[in-house]
């Protein structure tokens, strides 16, 4: 019996262990999603205030210098 409870123990440490990781990632990702929320606002205001000719090249320069800074702090955390 004490070789099935000392199994079970090492289970439960690995998955509180799993479990801690998952609820850092989960906190990352509410932060990048409350980031990308004011980032997405602050180009929405920046859209209205250009002339209509030069918002798709805005736009556009916009999304790809985001989604740039997106993947550096995916590196920078190693998620890949």
């Amino acid at each position: 019996m004490s070789i099935i409870e000392y199994r079970l123990n090492q289970i439960e440490a690995r998955s509180e262990k799993t479990d801690t990781k998952f609820d850092r990632i989960v906190d990352s990702l509410s932060a990048l999603n409350a980031s990308f929320s004011a980032v997405s606002a602050k180009l929405d205001l920046l859209e209205k205030k250009v002339p209509s000719w030069w918002q798709a090249p805005v736009s556009a320069g916009s999304l790809i210098a985001l989604m740039s800074a997106l993947m550096a702090l995916a590196k920078a955390l190693h998620w890949f």
